[in-house]
């Protein structure tokens, strides 16, 4: 009899996110089989049948180790031959030999790289989240197949690798170039959701400081030895909103969530509830509110909070559940905004800690130190992240 795999199981093997594998079963493009209590299972035979055929074919255990260094190790050489900007968004074009490839990557991420045409690069291909490296500075791209990695020297060691959730794009850019002013340390931020660089972190990647969107993260590092008790720090709390482009016309500020069910609103973005913390703050909110079931069809998901704000701005969701921090930037500041009752999810604490395996951990505590000073929390209050929420909860 063959083996059953649970979907997150099947997924891992697969190389694809757990979401991409349940958007397959619900549109029939693998077979399972339920379980006694109507769970999916997927036969280990529809794992053969999607393996790539040149891949050597073998137990699990074996394949599971041939696709994470299928997905994570494909490197390819090339240089930069084109880069276009598009508000939150940046096009950049590879070429690899007679090939060229393209990726869409965040602006943020394409100007921390310091990208220019003719750049000497390398496309790493991965099959679901991946970042972008420059001189070794990184920053996660969303929504992508490729990375690049442009050749130079290494980082010198007074520059911090910075984990943060993406709700910070805008504020730790801003912290960080305080930061580096006073003190001639250089900052490098990576952004993606909270859950993926946890997982990051417990398996080796080489971050100093880890600014998570939730506490329980940074907490989960610091039981197993990955992060520094001692360091752990809320340091804000988030706010939702409901996020939709003037040109919309939704009447959203007017409406509030009954927005949501007004039927030119097809697509509603929310960031990954499995990995996002701001994704189950918005899950809670449309519970509590009575309103999920009734959009819950409705709903796209983005791996982070600012791939589900992309998926807004460029029109692809009419409306999104985003962090406030997010909508405040020249880019969306002038959309619909209405901001989500309080008493709807649970505070967003955001915590931060300092990575065990940490070589500058000195350094680190120094920046997490200025985030907590007077001047890193009026930065954080520029971008809606406030100090304390006690007052803001009835």
């Amino acid at each position: 009899m063959q083996r059953l795999l649970a979907p997150r199981e099947a997924a891992s093997i697969l190389g694809i996110s757990y979401p991409t594998l349940k958007q397959w079963i619900y549109k029939k493009k693998i077979k399972t089989a339920k379980t006694p209590g109507g769970h999916h299972r997927v036969p280990e035979s529809e794992i053969d049948r999607l393996i790539p055929k040149k891949l050597e074919r073998g137990d699990i255990e074996s394949r599971r180790g041939n696709f994470r260094k299928i997905s994570g190790r494909n490197q390819l050489l090339g240089r930069v031959v084109g880069l276009k900007f598009s508000g939150l968004l940046a096009q950049v074009t590879l070429a690899i030999g007679e090939q060229h490839i393209t990726s869409i990557i965040t602006a943020d991420a394409a100007k921390e790289l310091r990208l220019k045409v003719g750049d000497r690069a390398a496309a790493l291909v991965k099959s679901t989240e991946v970042m972008s490296s420059t001189n070794m500075r990184r920053v996660f791209i969303l929504g992508a197949v490729w990375s690049l990695f442009a050749v130079g020297a290494p980082l010198s060691a007074q520059t911090l690798r910075v984990a943060a959730a993406a709700d910070l794009q805008y504020a730790m850019s801003d912290l960080a170039g305080q930061f580096e002013k006073q003190s001639e340390i250089k900052v490098v931020a990576s952004y993606g959701s909270s859950g993926n660089f946890r997982s990051q972190i417990q398996n080796g990647a080489p971050f100093d400081l880890f600014f998570s969107a939730n506490a329980e993260y940074p907490k989960q590092l610091a039981t197993g030895g990955f992060a520094d008790t001692e360091t752990l720090t809320i340091y804000a709390h988030g706010h939702l909103v409901l996020w939709a482009s003037a040109d919309e016309k939704l009447g959203l500020e007017q409406k509030g969530f009954e927005t949501l069910k007004d039927p030119r609103v097809q697509k509603i973005a929310i960031a990954n509830p499995e990995v996002a913390p701001y994704g189950r703050a918005a899950m809670e909110a449309l519970q509590k509110s009575g309103l999920y079931e009734a959009v819950k069809s409705k709903l796209i998901f983005g791996e982070s909070i600012s791939q589900a704000a992309q998926f807004t701005q460029s029109r692809s969701a009419q409306v999104g559940i985003l962090a406030l921090s997010l909508t405040l930037t020249d880019s969306m500041k002038h959309g619909e905004k209405w901001e989500v009752p309080v008493n709807l999810y649970a505070p967003i604490e955001q915590a931060a800690v300092v990575v065990s395996a940490s070589k500058n951990k000195k350094a680190a505590q120094a920046f997490l130190d200025f985030v907590k000073s007077a001047a890193g929390k009026q930065i954080l209050t520029k971008y809606g992240l406030s100090l304390s929420d006690a007052a803001l909860r009835p």
